[in-house]
């Protein structure tokens, strides 16, 4: 009977010290300036001209791409030291506009993680924007607004 009892009492001890232990989700936030992430097209109103494959930075396509490349490497090995799928959320600064977010994503290293992204255009005059790259498996994205410059 005592041993009954001692093996009923350890295992509701085991069963009620396992189900105490609270299980927590993790996810990897992360934040990369994309340094002048520019196309090769000019945004009417914008100051980007130098980006231009005429512009002083002579800014081509083959430029573009391997920045593009280069980039999006680099978001996608984010955070996969310590988690396998890497980071959920990116914040990004320094990006011209949605064509190159658009590119940017489509970029294979991206695409297989199956990030989209939040952007709006700002006023910054030089035409860079800041926004975010999110994994939609991993983050719900519900809205999206520009907060005015104070």
């Amino acid at each position: 009977m005592k041993r009954l009892f001692f093996l009923t009492s350890m295992f509701l001890f085991v069963t009620l010290t396992m189900s105490a232990q609270k299980k927590y989700a993790v996810y990897g936030v992360g934040f990369y300036n994309q340094e002048n992430l520019f196309d090769t097209c000019h945004d009417e109103g914008k100051n980007d001209y130098d980006f231009l494959p005429n512009g002083s930075y002579k800014w081509d396509k083959l430029k573009y791409t391997h920045k593009l490349h280069n980039m999006a490497r680099a978001l996608a090995d984010m955070g996969t030291d310590m988690l396998p799928n890497g980071c959920a959320v990116i914040g990004l600064s320094e990006v011209e506009n949605s064509r190159a977010l658009d590119d940017l994503v489509a970029e294979p290293e991206l695409a297989a993680r199956g990030y989209r992204y939040a952007h709006i255009e700002g006023p910054d005059r030089r035409g860079v924007d800041c926004a975010m790259l999110y994994n939609p498996a991993l983050f719900t994205l519900r809205d999206v607004k520009l907060v005015p410059y104070v």
